[in-house]
């Protein structure tokens, strides 16, 4: 709802004042809300996407990731890293720090999986803010849910591989960068 509206019984009512101060009451607008439960609004549709999006792929991956060619690389850099860094590696700390801390330098973990999943979502989820800060409707919104948790996007969760750190940054940045902007 904006500032010009008030809830009103799960309805919004518009309220407009026109330019010389008068104040006039449009009635009640199109129901804000999906059915029987308001947590359910349709300004919300988006962000329940991405909670049920990353709930079914968990169940679908069974909660581990799978590796990649270079995946070998990253644990021996992260092995390299935590030991006292005593040589140089030809990999950046970033993703071999993820590694480290999920416990996944020497194998897959569901640890690993779930922080991958957060980043992707958190990711979404900051595309979804920019998408809002610039007026685009619920409809607009949910596309754009929908089209990025499709299953290539996913890819990115489900390898063990740097995309989802590279994607939470990138996304945080473009965030930062908007609410600046504005």
């Amino acid at each position: 709802c904006g500032r010009a509206q008030r809830r009103c019984g799960g309805a919004a009512r518009i309220v407009a004042s026109v330019n010389d101060g008068t104040r006039f009451d449009a009635g009640p607008a199109q129901p804000t809300h999906i059915g029987w439960r308001r947590c359910c609004t349709l300004e919300q549709v988006d962000r329940w996407i991405v909670v049920v999006s990353s709930l079914a792929y968990g169940m679908a991956w069974g909660w581990r990731t799978r590796p990649m060619g270079d995946s070998a690389d990253y644990r021996l850099a992260g092995r390299v890293i935590t030991s006292g860094w005593e040589q140089l590696t030809d990999r950046t700390p970033g993703y071999p720090l993820v590694l480290w801390v999920t416990g996944s330098l020497d194998g897959e973990t569901t640890a690993l999986f779930v922080v991958q999943l957060l980043m992707h979502a958190a990711s979404v989820l900051i595309v979804l803010g920019v998408l809002r800060s610039l007026a685009i409707g619920w409809r607009g919104r949910v596309a754009a849910a929908l089209a990025l948790f499709a299953p290539a996007g996913m890819l990115a969760v489900v390898a063990a591989g740097t995309e989802a750190t590279v994607q939470l940054l990138v996304t945080a940045t473009l965030g930062l960068f908007v609410r600046w902007y504005r």
